[in-house]
């Protein structure tokens, strides 16, 4: 029993170096061939399909390129429709100051339509005044662009 560590270190370094690769080399092949494989082959897509498809997503990103910088310009005589009246418009630096006389019908369309122009309100108010509503809203250009 003595005899196999004696001999182990009389091997030079790189003898020693090269038992221990075989043997982890060996463990690992053993190893590998017990794990179990799913055995679904690779399917290789064609040149063509791939090109197809980048294709397909590069017009769809032109599309939504189009419609997030197809901003309507802004007019304050826009919001002058569907029983709303622009009573004043001040403009200050990148927005301002608009009072229009509308219904309550009407003011949740005024919001969105603010959007599409690139508006936002950054504060409003709303009060009576001759049976109808006043609302003065501050506007500021939408920090996108």
């Amino acid at each position: 029993m003595r005899q196999l560590p004696e001999r182990w270190c009389e091997l030079t370094p790189l003898t020693r170096c090269l038992y221990w690769l075989g043997a982890m080399l060996f463990i690992l092949s053993i190893g590998g061939y017990s794990l179990p494989w799913s055995g679904a082959p690779l399917n290789p897509v064609s040149p063509l399909r791939q090109w197809q498809t980048l294709r397909t997503l590069q017009r769809q990103t032109e599309q939504i390129q189009e419609t997030l910088t197809a901003t309507v310009p802004f007019s304050p005589l826009d919001f002058q429709l569907d029983g709303t009246q622009l009573l004043s418009w001040q403009p200050a630096g990148a927005g301002g100051e608009m009072v229009l006389e509308t219904q309550w019908a009407q003011l949740p369309a005024i919001f969105p339509r603010l959007a599409d122009r690139n508006m936002q309100a950054a504060a409003f108010s709303i009060r009576p005044a001759n049976g109808r509503l006043r609302l003065t809203l501050q506007l500021e250009v939408m920090d996108g662009e």
